[in-house]
């Protein structure tokens, strides 16, 4: 349906929730609880992407591991795996406070490459492991 059949109201409003951040959301959820007593319905989690297929037989995958942070770059470290994972700041930080973790697994070597080249420089040890998931 397009635009045009919706009141302009409606249409921004719809507009601003879409670009929120998912922090910003959190927030709005808060809010709208504690004054207005509107509750979120239950859910079992964060919606994520869903998985890419399971790869042909016989391509090796790796998985990127976050094996910890140079603590002097935690706030570049921090921007990094906002931006890679697409989390808020909140959410961010305490990813990057609970290394060692996965950011990546199943990878192609040709993306895991340049994902560990990226980690890296932003400050992260990272390691690359042979994925042991099976297709």
């Amino acid at each position: 349906m397009s635009n045009d059949n919706w009141p302009l109201n409606i249409v921004a409003l719809g507009d601003q929730l879409a670009a929120l951040a998912p922090a910003a959301a959190g927030t709005l959820v808060q809010y709208l609880d504690q004054t207005h007593g509107i509750k979120a319905p239950e859910t079992a989690g964060p919606i994520l992407p869903t998985p890419p297929p399971p790869p042909p037989p016989g391509e090796r995958k790796f998985d990127v591991r976050l094996d910890g942070f140079d603590p002097v770059r935690k706030v570049e470290a921090i921007k990094v795996i906002r931006e890679l994972l697409t989390l808020g700041i909140k959410e961010a930080k305490t990813f990057v406070e609970s290394c060692p973790a996965s950011v990546g697994t199943g990878l192609e070597e040709a993306a895991a490459t340049p994902l560990r080249a990226r980690l890296e420089a932003a400050g992260f040890r990272v390691s690359l492991v042979e994925s042991t998931t099976s297709a």
